[in-house]
């Protein structure tokens, strides 16, 4: 078994991972074959051009760890932060709360949503949002959306979420983050270095003292995996943030 797989093994072990999945990881790692793509003639995973060749597709999990919501009495919207994942232009969500599963690539190349162009403010989904795709100079991505347009800058809808980067090709010095500020229809992380999460967790979930001034994210990579944690708190705008990444060869 590769160190790779042994470390993933590991990983899901701790992250408490049913039974069922647990098993299917084990497949996984002594087969080599279940999250590859088959390739005839490829050499871009080392085989020649008269060989077949096996490139390894990258995913991304989503633990969503603590979400809240506070309406205003005058707000026009009713706050809906929840612990579901969407993707793309899907209306349906991919999952909720932890060990959410979602693929980046197929057969080694990176799986592209339905382009927003820079507007997201009529896809407002009670969740997380994510959008995967391909920028303009050739870096795959991953967009993560929280929104607001709650039409009270005194209403709140709160989320702490982590996204975890799985492939033996994503490493630190290549995961890289970009805020966005001032873009048509997106918002900014808020004094995002600050190291100060602004959201008071609570166990009646009650956003109304939630600072959204106050967001954060923080990157932390190791050799097999790469992680984003966010802190994002929106009123009537949105939080959006885009991950990089890149397979290694």
């Amino acid at each position: 078994m590769s160190n790779y797989y042994q470390f993933l093994l590991k990983f899901f072990m701790t992250k408490l991972f049913t039974k069922t999945l647990l098993l299917a990881i084990f497949l996984v790692s002594t087969t080599s074959l279940s999250v590859y793509a088959f390739i005839p003639g490829n050499n871009l995973a080392g085989g020649s051009s008269e060989d077949s060749s096996f490139i390894e597709d990258l995913y991304v999990l989503i633990d969503v760890n603590y979400f809240a919501n506070y309406d205003h009495p005058d707000a026009t919207a009713k706050a809906n932060m929840s612990d579901k994942v969407f993707v793309g232009t899907e209306k349906k969500p991919r999952g909720s709360g932890k060990q959410i599963l979602i693929k980046l690539t197929e057969g080694g190349v990176p799986i592209l949503d339905p382009s927003f162009n820079g507007d997201f403010s009529y896809h407002d989904v009670p969740g997380i949002h994510l959008v995967r795709g391909v920028d303009g100079y050739g870096r795959s991505y991953v967009d993560f959306v929280t929104y607001g347009f709650l039409g009270s800058t005194e209403s709140r809808e709160s989320v702490k979420f982590t996204a975890w980067f799985l492939g033996p090709t994503v490493t630190s010095s290549i995961l890289k983050l970009d805020h966005h500020n001032g873009e048509p229809g997106t918002g900014r992380y808020e004094n995002y270095e600050n190291g100060i999460c602004g959201i008071k967790r609570n166990s009646k979930r009650n956003a109304e003292f939630d600072n959204p001034v106050e967001d954060q994210f923080k990157f932390i990579g190791s050799r097999y995996i790469s992680k984003v944690k966010f802190c994002s708190i929106t009123a009537n705008k949105l939080d959006r943030m885009r991950v990089f990444y890149e397979r290694k060869l």
